[in-house]
């Protein structure tokens, strides 16, 4: 009896412990009621993905849609050089890049701008404003400059002989006009004109003419250059050249191009079939592709949408940021541009402090909270990486192209893809004691051996694109398109359990203290108490877009939606606060994790955001009063899509709405809503079977918000 005593006050004692701890936690976090204050940490950054490449004396420039940058090392190392250049919101600001006589100028959207202190700074140089409008490109004849225009009153060729002082219209004889590009040869100008083909001026720009000869008329012609005195166009159905200025051209090619550039006597594209880069010895006559080096990202398709040349050295663009080739395309390297805020899938804390963080630009990893995040892919074939799960002293990353495995934290990748299906999307990856599970894009997956094998698990009906799995002893629930499947059993029989889910699309689970919640897609969050027999929706959430779920102990609740952040105590699902201090008006939260007594979050196009545990608390009765719905821009789904994609969009107050989808130059290309709206939230279908394959966004205009996002379409 005195044993059984002892035995129940030590009982005692501990749960009086651990209730005390409890209380000073939550008396703690209440105490700092000011508003929480979130920082962005230093990276994971991407590589930026140049549209423009041009020398001006010793250095380089570059233009991303929104950018500038300046190399001072042959394209080595690159600076921000956009000081004063117009922000278009969202939507594509910059169109293109030009050097004339020591200065640079830039084609954006609202005119042309010009900077003649190595891009230190811009002033716009729009005149009379006859050219306060999109510049798509730029030419140069001595003193004077050329612009295109592309606007849906006046889109034409503009002239200016006084440095931008004053502008002159020039090509009255065709009506609205796109010039994709210009090229110079002694007093002649040509323009490539998109759907008429080439024209020419040889007074200058006063006068210009159709060169219709040889079947370059009606191309969209990508570039131009001038090679041993011959001039070559390069259009999406070929490549052209001439020998007598324009006068006649002879097909070389039937060669898809999407850019165009020559490197001494080699010519090079980038095709537009998704190949990467080709070069040709013998005026394009054959072409062999030179792809070595380059890391693709959504498929086995790898697009380069700019292609430069410099001082003996070789420039590519493609989606994961710009290559350099000093060996004639031999090799490529990615270079040290690491300056575009990327979308963090995934982000994991080990037991030794280090933050693993899974991105759209490969993985990345800080030992100093981060203050600094260090790139480790090597190895990795895909760029993209979509979840991380610890194992001992092993790293596991599912990817675009299956699982890979680390043992030196992450120096190094190895895959470990056997039995996987191929290729195999890996959404999701688990460790439960001896065992590894992973999502894949049809099927459930496990090994026993550490990841060398793995096999299929039978679940019926199949799930559709699991993107969540979490194992507690015998129960394992998977997360889905197509809802939430439970095994009781560890793996051997397995059921659906979606009852009271009104949305069925899952994207994240969590078990805390013996209760469920599942994120959804576009309803919040929903609960169960009974194993996942029956969900229940959490308030205050039915119209959110859910992405990630983490828990503190158990005090606090996480929830990672497309508005930033949501916190709720664990035990009864109420509401405390909606915390976006700090945070831009816009961000999507992909991924959470704690790590001692800091939340890190993961986020769409923004990096890795960071916010003190101790300023996640306020007074609930405050912030659950002053709660209210907003006006809201969802990301699409599915993203990448083929052909079409859901679009949903909550609007906070009855007025008009209008959603429209551009394409990369910023132009319109649908109108999806254009009408009054009452409160609440909306799904809209975009089909984008009649639109080529590439980057678009769709931007939402209701009273003074907007909000513009980016999509992708891969045919």
């Amino acid at each position: 009896m005195i044993q059984n005593s002892n035995i129940q006050n030590s009982k005692l004692t501990s749960n009086l412990f651990y209730c005390v701890r409890l209380i000073i936690l939550y008396i703690f976090l209440l105490s700092n009621i000011s508003a929480a204050q979130w920082k962005k940490t230093n990276g994971p950054y991407s590589g930026a993905e140049l549209s423009n490449i041009i020398p001006n004396g010793s250095d380089l420039f570059g233009m991303t849609n929104d950018s500038i940058y300046v190399s001072t090392d042959n394209g080595i190392n690159w600076k921000s050089a956009g000081s004063g250049l117009p922000d278009a919101s969202g939507l594509r600001s910059l169109f293109c890049l030009g050097s004339n006589q020591g200065s640079i100028f830039a084609g954006t959207f609202d005119g042309v701008y010009r900077s003649t202190n190595e891009g230190e700074s811009w002033e716009p140089i729009n005149g009379d404003n006859k050219v306060n409008t999109r510049i798509t490109s730029l030419g140069f004849l001595d003193t004077i400059i050329f612009a295109g225009t592309q606007s849906m009153e006046s889109s034409g060729i503009y002239r200016s002989t006084d440095n931008g002082v004053s502008w002159v219209r020039v090509d009255s004889f065709f009506y609205n006009i796109y010039v994709n590009c210009f090229l110079t040869k002694n007093d002649t100008v040509f323009a490539g004109v998109d759907g008429l083909g080439l024209i020419r001026s040889v007074d200058h720009g006063e006068t210009w003419e159709l060169l219709d000869s040889a079947g370059v008329s009606s191309n969209f012609i990508v570039g131009m250059l001038i090679k041993n005195d011959k001039i070559y166009v390069g259009t999406l159905a070929g490549l052209y050249c001439s020998d007598n200025s324009g006068e006649s051209w002879k097909k070389l090619s039937e060669l898809e191009m999407l850019t165009f550039t020559m490197i001494g006597d080699y010519l090079l594209t980038g095709d537009g079939y998704g190949v990467g880069v080709l070069i040709s010895s013998n005026e394009g006559k054959t072409w062999t592709p030179r792809n070595n080096g380059f890391i693709d990202s959504y498929s086995n398709s790898l697009w380069v949408s700019s292609l430069a040349s410099y001082n003996g050295n070789l420039f590519a663009t493609t989606p994961q940021g710009l290559f350099i080739s000093t060996d004639t395309a031999a090799t490529w390297s990615i270079v040290n541009l690491r300056t575009v805020e990327t979308t963090v899938y995934s982000i994991v804390s080990s037991n030794n402090g280090t933050l693993y963080a899974g991105t759209e630009a490969g993985f990345f990893r800080s030992t100093n909270k981060g203050e600094t995040w260090i790139a480790a892919s090597s190895g990795l074939p895909s760029y993209i990486v979509y979840c991380i799960s610890i194992k001992d002293s092993n790293l596991f990353i599912g990817t675009t192209k299956g699982i890979f495995r680390s043992s030196n934290k992450g120096n190094t990748w190895l895959p470990e893809n056997n039995g996987l299906a191929n290729p195999n999307v890996i959404k999701a990856i688990t460790v439960h004691n001896s065992d590894i599970f992973a999502a894949g894009s049809t099927a459930l997956y496990k090994s026993s051996d550490n990841g060398e094998s793995w096999n299929p698990v039978n679940i019926e009906p199949a799930p559709v694109g699991i993107s969540s799995i979490i194992v507690d002893g015998e129960n394992i629930l998977a997360g889905a398109v197509n809802g939430i499947f439970r095994s009781t059993d560890y793996g051997s029989k397995w059921e659906q359990a979606n009852t009271g889910l009104s949305d069925q699309h899952i994207t994240s689970l969590l078990s805390v203290n013996n209760k469920l919640y599942a994120g959804t897609y576009l309803h919040g969050v929903f609960s169960s108490t009974n194993n996942g027999d029956k969900w229940s929706s959490v308030p205050l959430l039915s119209n959110d877009a859910v992405h990630s779920l983490a828990a503190y102990n158990t005090a606090l609740f996480v929830v990672g939606t497309d508005y930033g952040t949501k916190i709720f105590t664990i035990k009864d699902s109420n509401l405390v606060s909606v915390y976006k201090s700090g945070l831009p008006s816009q961000i999507s939260i992909y991924s959470l994790v704690f790590q001692d007594s800091i939340l890190f979050a993961g986020t769409y196009e923004k990096s890795v955001w960071s916010c003190p545990i101790s300023d996640l608390i306020t007074a609930v009765e405050k912030d659950v009063k002053e709660y209210s719905a907003d006006f809201h821009l969802y990301q699409n789904y599915p993203n990448p899509f083929n052909p079409s994609t859901i679009i949903q969009y909550q609007v906070a107050n009855s007025g008009h709405v209008s959603l429209k989808v551009y394409d990369i130059l910023g132009r319109e290309v649908k109108t999806l809503v254009n009408e009054e709206k009452s409160i609440g939230t909306y799904k809209v279908e975009f089909n984008g079977e009649e639109l080529p394959s590439g980057v678009y966004f769709y931007r939402l205009h209701a009273g003074s918000f907007v909000s513009t996002k980016k999509f992708i379409l891969i045919k």
